[in-house]
């Protein structure tokens, strides 16, 4: 039973991955790619559960094509959502074995223990060859539960939960909702990708991504006014128009951006979009404004791309598509700013035990005449208006979270002065970036 590509209403699921632990919880990606190497595989997906983590391995060779979804992925993380009825309860079940009847007659068999599917546990077959794989597995005995369709229950298991397919994919307004994590990835390592990066941002900018482009200008410029607008009510609520001693009162940036708890969680929940139609994705990025996708086509089409997402902007080769929805996330508030000492420690001290390295630049405090002409010109008093210099320093902070989602760590982040301002997803890897505000 070699891998296997299904088809389950508008998504393409491959099963019969090779599975294999992985032990190395700051490493992850990386032992997977040593593996991946090893063994001679060319894709791969890191599935975390519970406690343990293992590696899913498919090979190109056998049709199988990146950003197709692991149907093992799928089934594993609704069983351990969702746990199962046996022993008289719901509850969780580490232990256990799935055989499910697939749309085109096929059968899926899964095998999973403590958590972690069996080398070669995940396949597809004719219904007798699951049967039986089912039945000779489960007299090995130590399993909690067996798990699947009605069909299962004339077999005679001791605890049998009846579940179809239906019931384990996720829906999201009457559709596969399908998760980022499930997508095949390529396990080279390509040095190149810096290359491949800049090609693709060619191609976006002078295909489709030209509107996307745009918008993201025509979005600065509106937070720009509303920077502009909140300065003038500062200053007029002041008195500190013309001739008003001293100049209008600094903003402080930070009052309007949100919390990065906030801010991560409104783009880890946008970011649910991982392969409409059968497409690619090859980023995603997300600002307080908006959350933004890029697919490539990977040889599905664009009509099953549009009847999952009918606002997706196509470029004009057809092979690349662009998505933004905007978000609207309310401002933090004030705060008081604790020492750059104290808080450049801090941050180092809870990101070190995780290996996540982190990247600290001082941002110099630079006069921007155009900018500052705008500004005296809005405010109330014209050209005698004087900003007051700043009284805090700006650090930039970035981290590259390798395959942790952003969630994770939102309680590192979320500490007074800390603004993130932009979220990254690529080729399986998150990152994030943003300021800390300091005395």
């Amino acid at each position: 039973m070699s891998n296997s590509i299904v088809q389950i209403g508008r998504q393409r699921f491959v099963s019969g991955l090779f599975w294999q632990s992985l032990s190395r919880r700051r490493e992850l990606r990386k032992e997977a790619l040593e593996l991946a190497q090893k063994l001679n595989f060319d894709l791969l997906i890191v599935r975390i559960e519970r406690d343990v983590a293992e590696a899913g391995f498919a090979s190109s060779r056998d049709g199988v094509q990146p950003g197709l979804l692991s149907l093992g992925a799928m089934v594993s993380q609704a069983i351990a959502k969702q746990g199962a009825q046996y022993d008289g309860r719901q509850q969780p079940a580490p232990n256990w074995l799935g055989a499910f009847k697939l749309p085109d007659g096929r059968w899926a068999y899964f095998a999973v223990r403590d958590n972690l599917f069996l080398p070669n546990g995940d396949c597809l077959g004719s219904r007798e060859e699951i049967f039986d794989r089912l039945i000779a597995d489960y007299g090995l005995g130590g399993w909690n539960v067996v798990i699947g369709d009605a069909e299962l229950e004339s077999l005679g298991f001791h605890n049998f939960y009846q579940r179809g397919l239906d019931d384990l994919l996720p829906q999201r307004n009457g559709k596969a909702r399908v998760q980022r994590w499930w997508a095949l990835q390529s396990a080279r390592r390509n040095v190149a990708m810096p290359l491949a990066v800049c090609a693709v941002a060619a191609v976006l900018v002078t295909g489709g991504a030209f509107g996307y482009m745009k918008y993201r200008e025509h979005q600065r410029e509106v937070e720009f006014e509303r920077m502009v607008a909140v300065m003038r009510q500062r200053a007029a609520a002041n008195g500190q128009g013309a001739g008003g001693a001293g100049g209008p009162a600094i903003v402080h940036p930070w009052v309007t951006q949100p919390t990065p708890a906030a801010f991560l969680r409104a783009c880890v929940r946008a970011f649910g979009e991982m392969s409409p139609g059968g497409w690619q994705l090859d980023e995603y990025s997300c600002s307080p404004a908006n959350a933004s996708y890029v697919w490539s086509r990977n040889g599905s089409t664009v009509g099953y791309l549009l009847a999952d997402l009918p606002g997706a902007q196509i470029d004009g080769s057809g092979d690349r598509a662009v998505l933004t929805v905007p978000l609207a996330l309310p401002g933090a508030g004030e705060e008081r700013l604790e020492t750059e000492r104290n808080m450049r420690l801090r941050l180092l001290n809870a990101f070190q035990p995780l290996g996540i390295a982190l990247k600290l630049d001082v941002v110099q405090q630079r006069e921007d005449s155009s900018l500052k002409h705008t500004l005296e010109q809005s405010l109330p008093g014209g050209q005698e208006v004087h900003p007051k210099a700043p009284d805090w320093r700006t650090w930039h902070v970035a981290a590259d979270l390798g395959g942790l989602t952003p969630t994770l760590v939102e309680t590192l982040f979320d500490q007074p002065g800390i603004r993130l301002d932009k979220v990254s997803y690529r080729d399986g890897n998150w990152s994030v970036e943003g300021e800390i505000y300091a005395k």
